[in-house]
């Protein structure tokens, strides 16, 4: 788990998101020493033994951190829509179907200020951990022979780990396909496999464990420390994950976990004692740290200092409550461990009370008045009149399910960028339906059209540079409406480097002015690239920043949406106008291209733009328009698309 919480704070490990597959992995591992390890005589009471085991050793902190979680939600997340989805997360992780709540919602990346969204791999876990020593105790009772029943035993396994990687390749490789995408990362059918593999780890370990040599072991050791090594430092993108790049890196863990059970030089590594004190450690600061994380973002900001306290601190609340909750339970006797699950169980029943009885005082708004005149529109909706955004998409699929009409045979206008896309969809699509022209809006957040994408965009940005030219030239439009951000990759690169534009010869900008040029650059050459064609380039110079209305207790009661976010929307909106300044002069030259901006529109003088206006709320946040003020600019866009 180690290798998640340093991919989560976006620090050193890219291809960390891999540490899922690895704990996948070893926990089948070790429910197969668990299993195999106890009395199964008595079926009954081996299944409520190894039960009570799980419970006492996952639930206490896992109900500890949901609880906490749930509480502290109230006061820093908004009751417009956030509360309600961490309270939906809470109740569906204590019925241990968080990750089937997860698929139903989003994808992986696009869930990235959800306090509670690491639970769907605890999820996964458990509803394993339900069917696994059911499997086992079917099979011995069915089959009491020993020869007969290790070799069902096996095609068992062989062909559940065979079944369940073939689904789960099939589902990652039609990748273009949101619901199979999601299929593929949340499910547990799909994950199986890394589960059986570890099962198939200790089979091999219990059974040819004396015919090893110690040669051997070390070979299986260093081989599978390679590719363990090469799947994380090579491994880019969740987009279309678990693939099969997957495969090499199970495999590794798996050579990992036969060579580290047997006594040689090559697995002292993994019993020195700081990694051992860590892994004690890890359950609890893998379920404390992300909602550290997303909650002391909101509060201190997302410098590399602040990420590095969070995540400090979060360690020091694992070794807290390791003693304090963990152990407690965990290392209860025989005679009052019942006892315990069942006071687990009824905390465990109290915190869906709780799930729901949050849910139920959000509709109160807390006082909160400003969204609420959305007409029960949550906060974050930012479109309703169609488009494929932050989710994968494939062409043949646009015109069907992405455009403002039901099932189009040409198209209009297409709408790209990263977030600003969705953020004005609404209008232009309203405007289409007024000029009778058929609108498709695709796109994702963090992934602007440009020549090149910024590194914090990974595989999956470079995956939607290509889908966007392909729309282009396959569909054919008149008009391309291109809407993105630039302020922020501007402001945010001296703290957040990650939204660095490699520059024409590969090269990193080092200075915000590199920054600055080489994002100007990449953005002109993407449109230089669709400029020849025979249509219409409208370049959307992103909304202004707001000052948003207290959208959270926390805001309303510290005023932290006052001077320090005045400053930097006042920071953010210079740049931005500057920016636009440079952008006109760059296309000015170029055939078909045209600037607009809406802040005529949005905003009251030059510099003002209020996000609520009449008592509506226009804005999603500071800088995203919601699907409200994006249909506001409808008589905008009738007159932009009619020129």
């Amino acid at each position: 788990m180690l290798i998640v919480v340093l991919y989560h704070t976006g620090f050193l490990i890219r291809g960390g998101f891999v540490g899922v597959d690895i704990f996948f992995a070893i926990s089948g591992f070790v429910v197969a020493t668990s299993i195999f390890g106890s009395d199964r005589n008595d079926s009954l009471q081996f299944l409520l033994y190894f039960f009570a085991r799980r419970v006492k050793r996952l639930m206490p902190l896992f109900i500890v951190v949901n609880a906490i979680t749930l509480v502290v939600s109230v006061f820093l997340l908004s009751p417009f829509g956030e509360i309600q989805q961490v309270a939906k997360a809470s109740a569906a992780s204590s019925f241990l179907v968080a990750n089937f709540f997860f698929q139903s919602r989003d994808s992986y990346w696009n869930l990235i200020d959800h306090p509670l969204r690491h639970m769907w791999s605890l999820s996964a876990e458990e509803q394993f951990y339900l069917f696994f020593p059911i499997s086992v105790i079917t099979i011995s009772r069915f089959f009491r022979t020993p020869q007969v029943r290790s070799r069902v035993w096996f095609i068992f396994l062989s062909l559940s780990l065979f079944t369940s990687l073939v689904i789960c390749l099939y589902a990652t490789k039609n990748s273009a396909r949101l619901t199979l995408t999601k299929f593929g990362f949340f499910s547990s059918p799909t994950r199986a496999w890394e589960f059986l593999a570890g099962v198939i780890s200790f089979e091999i370990h219990r059974n040819f464990r004396q015919k090893f040599s110690l040669s051997f072991s070390a070979f299986l050791s260093i081989l599978g420390q390679l590719l363990l090594v090469w799947s994380v430092l090579n491994i880019r993108s969740e987009v279309g994950w678990p693939s099969w790049r997957c495969v090499p890196l199970i495999l590794g863990i798996c050579m990992l976990l036969i060579s580290g059970s047997l006594n040689g030089f090559w697995n002292s590594l993994t019993r020195l004692k700081p990694l051992v004190w860590i892994g004690d450690r890890s359950y609890g600061w893998y379920l404390w740290h992300w909602p550290i994380l997303v909650f002391g973002r909101i509060i201190f900001g997302e410098s590399k200092s602040v990420v590095i306290c969070l995540v400090s601190f979060s360690l020091i609340l694992a070794i807290i409550t390791k003693p304090l909750v963990e152990d407690r339970f965990r290392f209860s006797t025989f005679r009052i461990q019942y006892h315990s699950v069942r006071f687990i169980l009824k905390a465990q029943a109290i915190l869906v009370v709780l799930s729901c009885g949050i849910y139920a005082l959000t509709f109160t708004g807390l006082g909160l008045q400003a969204s609420a005149t959305e007409s029960g529109l949550g906060l974050t909706t930012q479109y309703e009149l169609g488009g494929c955004y932050d989710e994968p998409v494939v062409l043949s699929d646009v015109l069907k399910f992405c455009t403002n009409v039901t099932d189009s045979k040409f198209l209009d206008v297409l709408l790209i960028g990263d977030s600003q896309a969705p953020s004005i969809s609404d209008g232009v699509f309203s405007a289409g339906r007024k000029l009778g022209l058929v609108v498709a809006g695709v796109g994702l957040a963090g992934c602007p059209f440009a020549a090149t994408t910024p590194l914090s965009g990974g595989d999956k940005c470079s995956g939607f540079q290509a889908l966007y030219l392909d729309l282009i030239l396959k569909l054919k439009p008149r008009i391309v409406i291109v809407a993105q951000r630039t302020d922020g990759y501007i402001s945010q690169f001296e703290e957040w480097p990650q939204v660095a534009f490699p520059m024409q010869d590969g090269s990193i900008p080092r200075t915000i002015d590199e920054q600055r040029g080489s994002l100007l650059y990449s953005y002109k050459a993407a449109v230089s690239k669709i400029s020849d064609l025979p249509l219409k380039v409208i370049i959307f110079a992103e909304t202004r920043r707001v000052v948003m209305p207290p959208q959270t207790l926390f805001d309303e009661f510290t005023g932290n949406n006052s001077d320090n976010r005045i400053s930097i929307v006042k920071q953010n909106n210079q740049i931005r106008d500057e920016l636009l300044i440079d952008m006109k002069d760059e296309y000015k030259n170029i055939q078909n291209v045209l600037v607009v901006d809406a802040s005529s529109e949005l905003c009251n003088t030059e510099l003002y733009c209020p996000a609520v206006v009449e008592g509506v709320l226009r804005y999603r946040d500071s800088f995203h328009l919601n699907s409200i003020g994006s249909a506001s600019l409808q008589k905008f866009w009738i007159n932009v698309l009619a020129r």
